[in-house]
């Protein structure tokens, strides 16, 4: 429904039960509170979007089918927040662009260069994960994309944003699509999931949650996939296998 992936519920679930998953989160990414924004749905398409998820919740009985988003935080919206969580299980924070007024589009987190703009990404996603509206943050250390050295601005955001998690039980997310995207640094490793930011995920003994992230039903358990799950293993994280609800 987003406009940049392939395939609807029913391929996903279908996937997940072909790779002996007993539970598969649904979570495309939904509607804002400032009207329709590519690449999010519109109030038909989130419509369309649901009955999909209880469509294939009676196609396939053998799985538990958790129905999410993940969204944008948009300061002052709680009302929006609460309404969408009325008709989920749950929300993903997915802070893609580090302002949240309707410039957000050239504001992206892919795209953060210098202390100024990483700073205004950490505020917006502590602030997102303190909203209490959100499980999970996906790749909270996305801002690696392009942010030029692990220096000390770096090394505070990771630990403000950690902090925020662990005080509010939110669940970090070592994202298999960073690894799926193939870009790495100058020692072949992933810029994201992001090893440096992970050690101090580890140190403070985190709770993480593995996402595919996967924008094609076959992606869901792929190497990818696979080489996100061995990254988690291999710095002895704490891995929770289901999101409780």
């Amino acid at each position: 429904m987003c406009g940049h992936a392939t395939g609807n519920v029913s391929d996903y679930v279908l996937e997940a039960v072909k790779n002996g998953f007993e539970v598969i989160g649904i979570s495309d990414h939904g509607i804002t509170p400032r009207g329709f924004l590519r690449p999010y749905m519109d109030e038909a398409a989130l419509k369309y979007y649901l009955e999909e998820i209880d469509a294939a919740k009676k196609e396939f009985p053998q799985i538990k089918i958790l129905k999410g988003l993940e969204n944008e935080f948009f300061r002052n919206n709680d009302s929006f927040y609460r309404n969408l969580l009325s008709k989920l299980d749950y929300l993903i924070l997915g802070v893609h662009y580090y302002n949240d007024d309707m410039s957000f589009y050239q504001k992206s987190s892919f795209k953060i260069k210098n202390q100024e703009n990483l700073l205004k990404y950490r505020d917006l996603a502590v602030k997102g994960i303190e909203s209490g509206f959100f499980k999970i943050i996906a790749h909270p250390d996305v801002f690696m994309m392009e942010y030029p050295s692990w220096d000390e601005t770096a090394i505070q955001v990771s630990n403000d944003i950690i902090n925020a998690c662990i005080k509010h039980n939110v669940l970090i997310e070592v994202n298999a699509q960073g690894i799926r995207k193939g870009k790495r640094d100058e020692f072949g490793k992933p810029l994201y999931p992001n090893e440096n930011f992970f050690k101090i995920v580890k140190e403070k003994n985190a709770k993480v949650i593995i996402g595919s992230d996967c924008h094609r039903p076959t992606y869901l358990n792929d190497e990818s996939f696979k080489a996100a799950l061995e990254f988690a293993q291999t710095l002895g994280l704490k891995v929770e296998e289901e999101l409780k609800l």
